[in-house]
């Protein structure tokens, strides 16, 4: 079996920097749910991407985030304790949004062979609904062996 880095990245509204801990690293439940949406599913994607990796590698997850191409970036390695449902933060710091980035970007570890990623990527593609959102595979995080899937 081999390390895969799977990355998704949107184009979106980008998540603020004291919420992105709260937001990925815990698993919430309650009747909200219910309430029908167009796109995503209520934000899982993420939230089941981050649990996947911890599951497969035990590696936190890197998030980067922006709210605006002028604003700065959020960068966050992020964990969970899966028992207690808290999330386990690394690194929490803003920096210079030297790109313009706007929106969110999450990359994650995953050790599999390549049948297994794909469909954990298909399952991350449905929980994502598209919403414009990018999904990467690099072959041990060689950004040379990337491929779009």
């Amino acid at each position: 079996a081999l390390y895969y880095r799977v990355v998704v990245r949107d184009n979106g509204c980008g998540m603020k920097h004291g919420q992105i801990p709260e937001m990925l690293g815990r698993v919430l439940s309650g009747s909200k749910y219910g309430v029908r949406q167009t796109r995503g599913k209520f934000g899982l994607g993420a939230k089941m991407a981050l649990i996947w990796s911890k599951q497969s590698t035990g590696m936190p997850v890197e998030v980067r985030s922006a709210t605006g191409a002028n604003k700065p970036v959020s960068a966050c390695v992020l964990d969970i304790d899966i028992q207690k449902n808290e999330p386990r933060v690394k690194l929490h710091e803003q920096v210079d949004n030297v790109s313009g980035m706007r929106g969110s970007e999450i990359s994650l570890l995953h050790h599999s062979n390549l049948k297994s990623a794909r469909n954990a990527i298909d399952n991350i593609r449905q929980a994502c609904n598209g919403g414009g959102k990018q999904v990467a595979l690099m072959n041990n995080g060689d950004p040379s062996l990337r491929r779009r899937v």
